[in-house]
């Protein structure tokens, strides 16, 4: 073990100025990441991100949301 564990968090609420629901336009976003440096210049990075939508005007279903998982090795030379 080299470093510490490092972890952010970010969150986003978006204002959009409409009178009335739209179809896809973001609600919130929510992100937290980590990184954790496990040799000199090898980095594990991981990070979860949620999305929301706002609700369709019409009641019909479509996807109102998603949950993304991201992994990555980040190596220096």
């Amino acid at each position: 073990m080299i470093e510490p564990l490092e972890i952010a968090i970010r969150y986003e609420d978006f204002d959009i100025d409409h009178d009335t629901v739209t179809d896809g336009d973001f609600d919130y976003t929510l992100a937290v990441g980590a990184n954790y440096e496990i040799l000199e210049n090898v980095t594990l990075m991981a990070e979860y991100r949620k999305l929301e939508q706002e609700d369709a005007n019409d009641g019909s279903y479509y996807e109102t949301g998603a949950n993304e998982f991201n992994f990555r090795v980040a190596v220096g030379f």
